[in-house]
């Protein structure tokens, strides 16, 4: 029959193989099903991990309570777009907002940012003025486009006192008897480092609470 010792050791060999395997994929399955269980009862473990749609995230907690865990948006990435939609959710919104960053250490990149008069009316909107203040940034009324041996000078429009809203038109009243403002002014963007407006504007998240604004170091 064709029968022979080193036959019969092969065949050993191989059901052991599939043992084994079996055996690894049984624990692996045991071990993803604690962890759905961890994360259903409201994420007490320190690691959790989350899979939807064929994502996982996985993001490190300390100090989980009841309630953790359950967020209304979770935002990806605490740069200025990721913390100002998180700002703004949480605070005007009364949203539960989770910020998952990869490094939440003030970024070092040699780059200089412009925020245009728009980009600044929108954070006064959102209440994050505050964030380009003591960042060093410097106001910007216009820009100086040079081409060979020209250069144009585009300046940003006065702002004329039927354009502001009343928020500005309060201020401006305020400040009239100090002689600080004036009714027609100047449209300002600011510059400042990239790096420090980031940190400003982490700085004011994590101002907001825990409760309502959450900002962890993790991986999507």
């Amino acid at each position: 029959n064709g029968w022979s010792p080193g036959h019969e050791h092969e065949e050993q060999t191989q059901n052991t193989i599939t043992h084994d395997h079996d055996h690894n994929t049984r624990r692996r399955t045991r071990r993803r099903t604690r962890r759905r269980h961890d994360m259903v009862r409201g994420g007490r473990n320190n690691n959790n991990t989350t899979t939807t749609n064929n994502t996982t995230t996985t993001t490190t907690t300390t100090g989980c309570g009841e309630g953790e865990g359950v967020y209304d948006v979770v935002v990806v990435g605490a740069g200025i777009a990721g913390c100002s939609v998180a700002y703004g959710l949480a605070t005007q919104q009364q949203r539960r907002v989770l910020v998952i960053e990869r490094d939440l250490s003030e970024p070092d990149r040699i780059v200089g940012e412009l925020l245009q008069p728009g980009g600044v009316k929108a954070l006064q909107q959102l209440g994050l003025q505050h964030t380009v203040e003591q960042i060093d940034a410097q106001d910007v009324y216009g820009y100086a486009i040079f081409r060979d041996d020209k250069q144009t000078c585009i300046k940003y429009p006065i702002q004329q006192e039927d354009q502001q809203d009343e928020e500005d038109q309060d201020m401006a009243a305020a400040a009239a008897d100090n002689n600080k403002m004036k009714m027609k002014k100047k449209l300002a963007g600011r510059s400042f480092h990239n790096g420090r407006f980031v940190r400003r504007l982490r700085e004011a998240c994590g101002e907001v609470g825990e409760e309502r604004l959450r900002l962890v170091e993790g991986t999507v």
